[in-house]
């Protein structure tokens, strides 16, 4: 959840981006087998991050990113039993086993003979699928169109693209053609219910200026109650987008969240300018109507 390490992380392929583009300007360019590496003990990856409303926030803050640099396709990594995973499509089993003596290959002894610590993971959907979700609505569904997603810098927070003086918050925007249509705005400040107990969640009022053509917005929020941690262990139906949680239990298809609002609609003013609160560990998609 830190918009400098995605900046930073992406940065390595911007010199690369810059000669493709000169030499083969058609390319489409695609980054492959992503997902969030988060260190836990011993090499193995810390799923009391990836599966949370924070990789989420992650997740979108660096598909935008990418697609600021002018990358086309992100695909993300799904592995049988991987916590970066979108999602978990069936049940499975992990065990963790005992080292054999010095000098005995592992091979020689049934795993059943050598397992100290079964866990059973159920299928689920995990908070990273969502963020897929808001980062679609961004794109929109005109595939005619000509689509520019840039990196904004917010008002008031520095100039020049993404010079934004706030480091927990991003902004993109996307147009088609010279039309403004989407804006999406991250606040990445950490906030969780049970790591920050008696806190309140804080938030920023963020003005955008979206020029006079939109009359209004629909507002769609990637979020969750207990904020950034919501969804560790693997429990689905912790985290919505618009108001909707996708679990295995409608089958892909989206239900109503039942502790989460649904779409907002806020009006553009007189002087093209519209404002919208953004919670701490939250992000906001903002489609415009004319």
């Amino acid at each position: 959840m830190s918009h400098a390490a995605t900046t930073k992380g992406l940065a390595y392929f911007a010199p690369k981006i810059a000669w493709l583009r000169q030499n083969y300007p058609n390319l489409r360019l695609t980054l492959a087998e992503v997902g969030q590496a988060l260190p836990g003990k011993a090499g193995t990856f810390d799923q009391t991050q990836e599966l949370t409303l924070g990789s989420a926030l992650w997740g979108v803050d660096f598909m935008l990113k990418a697609m600021s640099m002018g990358i086309q396709f992100v695909t993300h990594q799904n592995l049988a039993g991987a916590f970066f995973n979108l999602f978990q499509p069936a049940d499975w089993e992990e065990i963790q086993t005992t080292q054999p003596p010095p000098g005995i290959p592992a091979g020689s002894r049934p795993l059943e003979d050598r397992a100290v610590q079964r866990t059973r993971h159920p299928a689920a959907v995990f908070p990273l699928y969502h963020a897929c979700i808001a980062v679609a609505d961004l794109i929109g569904s005109n595939t005619q169109a000509d689509l520019k997603v840039s990196e904004l810098a917010l008002p008031g927070q520095g100039q020049g693209q993404g010079q934004n003086v706030n480091p927990d918050l991003a902004a993109y925007a996307a147009w088609e053609g010279n039309q403004l249509k989407r804006m999406v705005v991250l606040n990445l400040k950490p906030w969780s219910a049970t790591l920050n107990k008696g806190t309140d969640r804080g938030k920023q009022s963020i003005k955008l200026q979206v020029g006079k053509d939109a009359k209004k917005a629909k507002v769609r929020r990637l979020t969750a109650k207990d904020g950034w941690t919501a969804g560790q262990g693997g429990i689905e139906g912790k985290v919505s987008y618009g108001g909707t949680v996708w679990t295995t239990k409608d089958q892909g298809k989206g239900s109503k969240a039942p502790d989460a609002g649904g779409e907002e609609e806020v009006k553009v003013d007189e002087q093209g300018g519209l404002t919208v609160d953004v919670n701490d560990s939250e992000t906001v998609v903002v489609l415009l109507e004319t």
